[in-house]
């Protein structure tokens, strides 16, 4: 006896399906309504299973319709009207399952697509987080770009650009390696974050620990290096200089929570932070502004909380251009 497969629902079953459902849970059903759908059942295996799926969906969505009266219907009563609006409860409903079906599927399909492979970007201001097939999550950040390949006896990431924090399942048969270039990070269960750009690369350790080989031939120091948690290496590419050096877990994870803190850093260093999650940059108009020493807490990719902050505290005013550009200029007379 072989053992047969049901082909999933097709998407005109599926449409079929809410039909029924609409009509079934309807008050002008009739006995023969009921009668063709208990045919319908019976013609294909996944006519149940389409059936049985939307009725799910639906109850967990937990959605509540009201018939409502549309206007000029108040003063009609003929028999055509009241057929008018039964045809209107049918199709409020039908349109509103549609989309709670839709979104449903969407939401399982997200969940359940957990990656093994493929390359994964983001725009500027926006983050993404990538499960993978192994229990691992990936952190995009703004900007940023990374390639994925589980293969038997590695996992292996590519961060091509930008920043990413990186949650590993255990798993000692298969290292964890991210290469960002000029560092290549191994691990097995830990918590950390690879930053590149075009000037140098860190890796921050959230917890547990990682090794760090450098890949750079200009670096001073090619040994691996480990890591405990609380600690950031750095490779600065014009120099070849390796830092190891402790931080502030809290401060090196506030993008994390979409926030961007300062304390005492040059303006020019915070605009050029603050620049990768606009798609409008600010600029400094005024040179001597650059070396401002600045402190605070901002919204990442959100200019005008970042300017407004400059504005109350600092001798800095913004001008906007008719292009969009924002550039800040020193303010003639308030805080000095």
């Amino acid at each position: 006896m072989t053992q047969s497969t049901i082909a999933p629902p097709s998407d005109a079953i599926t449409e079929e399906a809410i039909a029924w459902f609409v009509r079934t849970h309807s008050d002008q059903r009739t006995l023969a309504d009921e009668d063709r759908f208990a045919q319908w059942l019976m013609q294909d295996p996944r006519h149940a299973e389409a059936y049985t799926r939307i009725e799910r969906v639906w109850r967990a969505a937990g959605p509540e319709i009201t018939p409502r009266v549309l206007p000029g219907e108040l003063s009609m009563r003929t028999h055509d009207t009241k057929r008018a609006r039964r045809k209107w409860w049918i199709t409020s409903i039908a349109a509103a399952l549609a989309t709670v079906v839709i979104g449903a599927a969407y939401v399982l399909n997200e969940q359940r697509s957990y990656i093994t492979s493929g390359t994964f970007a983001t725009e500027a201001g926006a983050q993404r987080e990538l499960k993978l097939v192994d229990g691992s999550i990936i952190t995009l950040n703004t900007r940023s770009a990374v390639s994925v390949d589980l293969a038997e006896h590695q996992r292996s990431i590519h961060l091509l650009r930008g920043e990413a924090r990186f949650q590993v399942a255990k798993d000692a048969s298969r290292p964890f390696i991210v290469d960002a270039g000029e560092a290549r990070v191994r691990a097995v269960g830990t918590q950390f974050d690879v930053r590149r750009s075009d000037q140098r690369v860190a890796v921050t350790l959230v917890e547990g620990k990682v090794e760090v080989t450098p890949t750079l031939g200009s670096i001073k120091i090619p040994e691996p290096a480990l890591l405990i948690a609380g600690q950031q290496l750095s490779l600065e590419f014009d120099t070849g200089e390796r830092r190891v050096e402790a931080v502030n877990l809290e401060r090196a994870s506030a993008w994390i929570h979409q926030q961007l803190i300062f304390d005492s850093v040059p303006l020019a260093m915070a605009v050029e932070e603050a620049n990768r999650y606009l798609t409008v940059p600010i600029a400094i108009g005024d040179p001597a502004l650059a070396d401002i020493r600045v402190s605070g807490v901002v919204r990442a990719g959100n200019a005008e909380s970042f300017v407004g902050t400059l504005e109350a505290s600092f001798p800095v005013q913004s001008v906007v251009y008719p292009d969009g550009q924002l550039v800040l200029t020193r303010r003639s007379n308030g805080p000095q």
